[in-house]
């Protein structure tokens, strides 16, 4: 199988962006970079395959062409043999926009704020079209409306599942319905405020002992968690051939 692509993003403080008339703005997030060290921390502990691990958490690193360019590195090591895993990891604000090609059936695309400006749904779904059939993708989305904003999808229930599908396999655990805002939570012990999501997904790795579980069961138990702490709803979404990679023990 090879070592897995694994591309960490995290971006705290977008800069301000103008898209198709209307201007947007974000509020500072410093428990994005926290949430990214935890990811990081478990991804070098867990990928028992070994990890070529790209960590963009810096202004410079973090622009719309940083992100797309490291994404797209991954995808062609998948594409070039040797591996068939790639792991995104998205922290930081997201939001919809009016959808500008008739592609979704809401008509609203999903939005990454880049530091420089926005990554939109379809820019990552045109990079996993070029994977091969046996590629494996999962994404974790800790910003609002992240939904499919990393595999992209229309809107579906909160668990969302095809199978007999082309693939590439695509996974994704997101913190929030599209159009829903993705909160942050207080940890234990004076740490800064964290992604509900992401300090859910990390409690209920801790308390699941990941090496047992699945990536359906691990998102069930985060789920649960979310709801104890925000109104969000986390949303799982899968498109594959089979069931293989959502019934799998994640990173093995």
């Amino acid at each position: 199988m090879g070592p897995l692509q694994a591309v960490l993003v995290g971006v705290p403080d977008p800069a301000p962006f103008t898209l198709h008339g209307r201007s947007y703005r974000f509020a500072s997030a410093p428990g994005v970079l926290e949430d990214l060290a935890w990811y990081e921390q478990w991804l070098l502990a867990e990928a028992t395959a070994g990890v070529v691990l790209t960590v963009l958490d810096s202004p410079e690193r973090t622009t719309r062409t940083g992100i797309l360019r490291a994404v797209g590195r991954a995808a062609e090591a998948v594409r070039a043999g040797g591996c068939t895993d790639i792991l995104l990891v998205l922290v930081g604000h997201g939001l919809q926009v009016p959808d500008q090609d008739d592609d979704e059936p809401d008509g609203m695309d999903e939005v990454f704020a880049a530091t420089d400006g926005p990554v939109l749904d379809d820019e990552f779904a045109a990079i996993w079209a070029g994977l091969p059939p046996h590629a494996r993708v999962v994404a974790l989305a800790d910003t609002c409306s992240s939904d499919s904003i990393a595999i992209a999808g229309q809107s579906q229930p909160e668990r969302h599942i095809l199978v007999n599908r082309e693939g590439p396999f695509r996974l994704s655990l997101a913190a929030a319905r599209q159009g829903q805002d993705a909160y942050p939570v207080r940890v234990p012990h004076g740490g800064t405020d964290r992604g509900v999501m992401s300090y859910a997904l990390q409690l209920a790795w801790e308390g699941l002992e990941g090496d047992h579980t699945t990536y359906l069961r691990w998102f069930d138990e985060a789920a649960r968690l979310v709801s104890g702490m925000s109104n969000q709803v986390p949303v799982l979404r899968y498109i594959g051939p089979d069931r293989s990679l959502l019934d799998s023990v994640p990173l093995r």
